[in-house]
């Protein structure tokens, strides 16, 4: 499930929960496989979420919609940053693999 790593305040029940700091965004290689083939699904909750802030939107005070803004873009590269992780660490497994296999 990706809604533990993906880390960000969300008031719209998005399922992430604070922001990704270099302490709470170390995950090892092994557990980082499940988060890539649940990648699909957590971009459908951003984009879910997102939707919903943004039909909230006429119906909220500009400071609440500041809010919901400011906790949105928040998500969105909490996202991003975990996306990015997941790829640096899928090409660095490839490279890895094809060694061992050159070694073998």
């Amino acid at each position: 499930m990706i809604s533990p790593v993906v880390t960000t305040t969300c008031s719209l029940r998005c399922g992430f929960e604070k922001k990704p700091t270099k302490t709470n965004t170390v995950i090892p290689v092994h557990e980082k496989q499940p988060l890539v083939a649940e990648k699909d699904a957590g971009l459908q909750k951003l984009n879910a979420a997102t939707e919903q802030g943004e039909r909230l939107s006429p119906d909220t005070a500009a400071s609440g919609r500041d809010a919901v803004r400011q906790e949105l873009r928040g998500a969105k590269d909490a996202w991003d940053a975990l996306v990015a992780d997941l790829s640096e660490v899928q090409q660095q497994a490839e490279a890895t693999a094809a060694q061992v296999r050159r070694e073998l």
